[in-house]
């Protein structure tokens, strides 16, 4: 029997369909309302896993995971405790999805110290880590080197001396680098030699 061309057993199947999807819509909207908005956005597959649902488009995976990144940024900026607990993990998911994402190792280099929070050798050396990564990948770009000397010269905190050299050394150095690179402005150049000097 049938009804315009539509046979009884597929119009109740379509209904039956309909009301499951319905059904199971509205079970997801009830568990999805249970746990924090910000939960989400906390959850990274490893970067084999997105390198593979990515089907060969691992810039544009790095870029969605770089804009999750900014997102859980603001959330944490925002809160009272400020801990940015994965940050470090969607930096490394993105850089090592994209590795010529270069905007991401300066992000990195900014996002970890410049958050809040009160700066820390600790989170000076883990930004360094992602600058000289970028360092590495961009040889040609004084920005990341320069960032790297002046983490060195200006944020590392120590009372003992030879340490507070030996960073001035190391920082002086990744300073001659960027001036080196030949894309430096010629205003870095001539701080770099009056840093040197």
């Amino acid at each position: 029997m049938s009804l315009r061309g539509f046979s009884i057993k597929g119009i109740l199947s379509f209904a039956a369909l309909a009301g499951l999807t319905t059904l199971s819509y509205q079970q997801t909207l009830t568990r999805r309302s249970q746990f924090a908005a910000e939960d989400d956005i906390l959850y990274l597959p490893r970067v084999d896993a997105l390198r593979f649902m990515s089907l060969g488009h691992h810039e544009l995976a790095a870029s969605l995971v770089f804009i999750r990144a900014t997102v859980y940024f603001g959330g944490e900026l925002g809160s009272k405790d400020r801990k940015y607990t994965w940050m470090d993990n969607y930096l490394d998911t993105i850089t090592r999805l994209d590795p010529r994402f270069e905007l991401a190792y300066r992000w990195a280099g900014s996002a970890i110290m410049y958050n809040g929070t009160t700066i820390t050798n600790s989170s000076v050396e883990r930004a360094n880590q992602f600058l000289a990564r970028g360092a590495k990948e961009f040889p040609k770009s004084w920005q990341l080197p320069w960032m790297i000397g002046c983490n060195y010269l200006f944020e590392m905190k120590s009372d003992d001396p030879v340490k507070k050299a030996e960073w001035e050394r190391i920082g002086g150095d990744w300073i001659r680098q960027a001036a080196l690179t030949g894309s430096a402005p010629a205003w870095a150049s001539l701080l770099a030699s009056q840093i040197m000097r």
